[in-house]
């Protein structure tokens, strides 16, 4: 079944009067007490209209769900012609988060107080696909549902709820051995996703300034103004920003160094790069970097190169394997590199020191991260986190993700052990052995975890709100809640 969908389901109603009723839908009677319809005529922005339409015509609650590839899902509820609850678990480009009362879901579907309890934490879920399985459960109400499927579908069973709120308990067992402590906080257009540095946009006078952390606080480092063409300005695309701090004064962004102080661009690797963009270079400890680049028309030539700060004495190395980590790892004096079933050590001029088989292909154990204080690596891929033991070079741990469990690897706290995010303003502190050993909450969307200075930042906030305003001067796209950009740190 698709992961884009649209249902309807309505409440306590009779299967004969819904199928009279509405002869162009698949109308099923697959949970007790719910009539589910299913349409290909139901569409995202349509299928709340008609839950509106019949809500106004039937003596019955109506249900309208409205799934978008496993990053948006919208539960609405009608009666009588009119919204009386809604839930958005998550927000999506320029849709909004926006969480459902509990006690209103309960008392307008009859549901007991322990149910509106239940539900009151699963509100609090920001997985989209996740969220839909817990209120299947909660409600009784089939939900991922399209009109291919609802001939086999069936009830939702407990198990599945069961399993989560079991596992929300074992996380609130969890004494914190950390601490996120808000740093700064900075009202503005900060592009989305966040990247490093951070880019603010000015829409009115066409600038971007850029942005980094100086002394635990946010601080524009300069301004870019006005380019050739408007189009231009509007047409940069924050997810191909992929950047990187190299020293105090110099950071890299999509393939140039740029010096904060004199507002220049010092060097560009002068390689051609793919469509996706290019990941930083990671710097050893004498100062030599390392990249991996592709070359556009031979997309699948991947090579990792090392070269001085100033873009001197290159070396170039061709990867074996088109499976390979998206940027190499510096560890000391050293690169380290994923390339098919290898984890690569190589000298700064990339000469080989050790290589060990992981086992598996690291194209799917993806986005590595280094502790360097307890000499470990950590991996992760859509079923599972690996402890890699750089000191004794084997496998410390593995931790498989079911796929009840929203967890992406997206940093480490040196000396503790990888940084996990489990939801969309959450995250949790793992140790070595990949044991929880803390959770935390941020005040946000949290977009970006920043490794500086021997220290762990957490990026996080919210886009800025704009509507539609007609003014003297006609229609105005009208600030109505500014963004903001937060500061944490991660001790």
């Amino acid at each position: 079944m698709s992961s884009k969908f649209c249902n309807l389901n309505i409440h306590d109603a009779d299967l004969s009067a819904i199928e009279s009723l509405c002869p162009d839908y698949a109308v099923r009677s697959i949970s007790q007490g719910w009539i589910t319809l299913a349409s290909d005529n139901l569409e995202w922005g349509t299928t709340q209209k008609e839950a509106k339409r019949l809500s106004k015509i039937l003596p019955h609650n109506v249900l309208s769900t409205e799934y978008f590839d496993d990053e948006y899902v919208e539960f609405t509820l009608y009666c009588n012609g009119k919204r009386v609850a809604r839930h958005v678990p998550s927000e999506y480009e320029d849709f909004a988060r926006s969480p459902g009362k509990s006690k209103v879901w309960a008392e307008q579907l009859g549901l007991s107080r322990e149910a509106e309890k239940i539900l009151r934490v699963v509100f609090k879920e920001t997985n989209p696909k996740t969220c839909l399985f817990l209120i299947e459960c909660v409600l009784n109400c089939s939900l991922w549902i399209d009109a291919e499927s609802i001939d086999s579908a069936s009830a939702p069973t407990q198990e599945y709820l069961t399993e989560y709120i079991e596992r929300k308990k074992a996380e609130k067992r969890i004494k914190n051995q950390t601490r996120l402590v808000l740093l700064d906080e900075v009202e503005g257009a900060f592009s989305w996703p966040i990247t490093y540095p951070i880019v603010k946009v000015d829409y009115v006078n066409y600038l971007k300034s850029f942005w980094g952390i100086r002394d635990g606080k946010l601080r524009k480092l300069f301004e870019k103004s006005k380019p050739e063409s408007v189009e231009a300005f509007y047409n940069d695309d924050p997810m191909l920003i992929r950047g990187a701090f190299l020293d105090q004064d110099r950071f890299f962004l999509e393939g140039d160094c740029w010096n904060a102080q004199t507002h220049e661009k010092e060097w560009n690797i002068g390689v051609g790069q793919t469509e996706y963009g290019i990941y930083p270079p990671c710097r050893l400890n004498n100062g030599r970097l390392a990249i991996v680049y592709d070359i556009m028309s031979t997309e699948l030539n991947s090579y990792l190169m090392s070269f001085q700060s100033d873009s001197s004495e290159k070396k170039v190395l061709k990867l074996s394997h088109f499976r390979h980590w998206a940027y190499p790892i510096a560890y000391n004096n050293v690169f380290l590199m994923g390339c098919g079933n290898f984890l690569t050590c190589y000298n700064p001029f990339l000469e080989e020191l050790w290589s060990v088989d992981l086992g598996e292909s690291v194209d799917q154990l993806s986005e590595p991260f280094l502790d360097v204080e307890s000499k470990m690596l950590y991996m992760s891929s859509c079923c599972r986190v690996t402890a890699f033991d750089l000191e004794n070079r084997q496998i410390r741990a593995i931790r498989d993700i079911t796929d009840d469990e929203d967890y992406i690897l997206c940093g480490v706290l040196p000396g503790i052990g990888p940084v996990i995010l489990t939801g969309d303003s959450s995250i949790q502190v793992w140790d070595s052995e990949l044991t929880p050993v803390s959770r935390h909450r941020a005040k946000g969307f949290i977009s970006k975890i920043v490794h500086q200075d021997g220290k762990t930042y957490v990026l996080s906030g919210a886009k800025e709100e704009r509507i539609l305003k007609k003014t003297e001067n006609g229609l105005e796209s009208v600030i109505v809640k500014p963004g903001v950009l937060r500061l944490y740190e991660l001790r």
